[in-house]
């Protein structure tokens, strides 16, 4: 192995997802950075959706949304559209009962699936946000 490029971090990043031309970082802050990978990293968009450790970060199958949540506050899930780089409004809607999620993904089916931290595991259809 050897390293191919080497970029300095100026934050305390806590999760990591690429597909190979994006990549997705998501800090102690709260904040999911999205940058393009090429002879640098160029960050396009900064999504500031929670405000604690973002603990989660993963995409669906044909890489258009990323799911962030932070196992830290009630209900901390938001879908993120990957090119435009912006939360997807009105989800979760107020009634909508997470509880802490501690772990979020997406099924074969494209549902997006979140567990929580009493052991619970829902499943949303997300084809509406496609």
């Amino acid at each position: 192995w050897r390293i191919v490029n080497n970029f300095r971090m100026y934050n305390a990043y806590t999760k990591l997802w690429t597909d190979g031309d994006t990549v997705a970082l998501g800090n102690k802050l709260g904040i999911v950075s999205l940058s393009t990978l090429g002879d640098e990293l160029k960050t396009y968009s900064e999504v500031t959706s929670l405000v604690t450790h973002v603990t989660e970060l993963k995409s669906n199958k044909n890489g258009g949304l990323l799911v962030e949540c932070s196992k830290w506050k009630q209900n901390a899930v938001r879908l993120i559209d990957i090119q435009k780089g912006k939360v997807v409004g009105g989800w979760p809607v107020v009634n909508t009962k997470i509880g802490m999620p501690t772990v979020a993904g997406f099924s074969a089916q494209d549902q997006l699936c979140v567990a929580n931290s009493h052991g619970y595991l829902s499943f949303f259809g997300v084809s509406a946000v496609k």
